[in-house]
């Protein structure tokens, strides 16, 4: 048995807290930045505008890692219109 496997719960943040994940000013547009906090694996995207988002970093559609792929404004998998995660 792992001695460490339980410092994720001790060390996990109270609910309702933010976490810091990468500074914006680090981001560039069309960049794609992926993150694991404490065990979730997130993708923050900065896009064209300059705004910043962070999404579960897996494609609901095949469960693959959404950093694998290319920022666009349309699900290639679906083919319809969508945020500029894509």
């Amino acid at each position: 048995q792992n001695p460490l496997s339980g410092l994720a719960t001790l060390f996990a943040p109270p609910p309702g807290t933010w976490t810091r994940l990468i500074p914006k000013a680090s981001i560039s547009p069309g960049e794609l930045v992926p993150r694991n906090v404490l065990g979730t694996p997130l993708l923050v995207v900065a896009t064209s505008d300059g705004s910043v988002h962070c999404v579960s970093n897996s494609c609901p559609h095949l469960g693959t890692p959404l950093d694998t792929g290319r920022l666009t404004r349309a699900c290639d998998v679906v083919g319809g219109p969508g945020d500029e995660g894509g």
